[in-house]
């Protein structure tokens, strides 16, 4: 039962691409807002560059996110161990300097 949950696990943090979820999402708005797409996609184009930014620095997506990696080993940087987050307010705002 054990290993189940740990596959289960497993198989969850495999889907986490920042760069992957972005270009579903973007196929998407430009589906649906075409127009405002067209008119202007200054806003699409600073987004998908700020997630892509955080998708450069941690490219399997759990670093900030998950205490431990894809095979359930604590997270490392480096040559330490130490606890990452991101600053979600702090983000808010950057975000809402692109918009």
């Amino acid at each position: 039962m054990e290993n189940l949950k740990i596959e289960k696990m497993k198989d969850k943090l495999n889907g986490h691409s920042l760069e992957s979820l972005w270009s579903k999402a973007d196929t998407i708005i430009r589906k649906y807002y075409s127009d405002d797409v067209k008119e202007d996609d200054k806003l699409l184009k600073n987004t998908r560059k700020a997630i892509l930014e955080l998708h450069d620095m941690d490219k399997k997506s759990t670093l900030y996110r998950y205490p431990f990696d894809n095979e359930l080993q604590k997270q490392k940087v480096g040559d330490s161990d130490d606890d990452y987050a991101i600053d979600y307010t702090h983000l808010k705002k950057e975000f809402d300097k692109v918009y």
